[in-house]
């Protein structure tokens, strides 16, 4: 009976490890679609003048895409 048990607990050791990994692929995920919206979310304030706070990274991201310094 004891071994049968450290079967089931590997297993679920190893399914947690993948659980884990997907999460670890969709935080990546998601932080690429945040910047990507911070990155379109400067550019269309700046298109109409709108100015964002010095602090906003987006302001950064809008200088390097549109090769400004």
């Amino acid at each position: 009976m004891s071994e049968l048990d450290a079967q089931i607990i590997e297993e679920e050791v190893t399914m947690l490890g993948g659980m884990i990994e997907e999460l670890d692929q969709t935080v990546v995920c998601a932080q690429q679609n945040r910047q990507k919206l911070v990155s379109i979310r400067a550019a269309l304030a700046s298109s109409i003048g709108i100015e964002l706070p010095a602090d906003d990274k987006g302001q950064l991201e809008l200088s390097l895409v549109a090769g400004e310094e």
